[in-house]
C-alpha cells in the first residue's frame, strides 16, 4: 500500500478509521460522486432556472472539480522529483474545508440566482 493513502482522508485524521481496503472504497465513492455531480448539474438546467446568472455558478462547479483533483497522487509525485516531502494529511484536512465552504456558497449561489430570475418573471 502506497503511504500517501493512510493519510489521504479527513474521517482518517478525525476520527482515525483506516483499513486495508479504505482506498478501494475511497475510489468507488469518488467515482459516485463526480457522477452524481454531473447528473445534477444537468438536472437543475441551470439554463433555466438561473439564466444568465448561472455563468457565475457554473465556474464555481468547474473550480470545485480542479479542488478534487489536487486529491489524487500527482503531488506527491512533484514533490518526490524535487526530494521533498508533500504533507498529504494536513494538505487533505485543509482542501477538504475549503470544498466543503465552496461547496456551501456554490450552493447559496444558485439559490440566489434562481430567486433572481423567478423575481424578474
Amino acid at each position: 500500500m502506497h503511504p500517501y493513502y493512510k493519510w489521504n482522508t479527513f474521517a482518517d485524521a478525525i476520527w482515525g478509521i483506516s483499513a486495508s481496503n479504505y482506498s478501494f472504497i475511497q475510489s468507488i465513492v469518488g467515482v459516485l460522486l463526480l457522477a452524481s455531480g454531473l447528473v445534477n448539474m444537468k438536472l437543475l438546467a441551470p439554463d433555466k432556472v438561473m439564466g444568465n446568472l448561472k455563468t457565475m455558478w457554473t465556474r464555481m462547479i468547474h473550480s470545485k472539480i480542479l479542488f478534487w483533483v489536487f486529491l489524487l497522487p500527482w503531488p506527491e509525485a512533484v514533490f518526490k522529483q524535487f526530494g521533498m516531502n508533500f504533507p498529504r494529511k494536513t494538505f487533505n484536512q485543509v482542501l477538504m474545508i475549503v470544498v466543503i465552504l465552496f461547496s456551501v456558497y456554490a450552493k447559496q449561489h444558485r439559490d440566489w440566482a434562481v430567486l433572481q430570475k423567478a423575481k424578474k418573471r
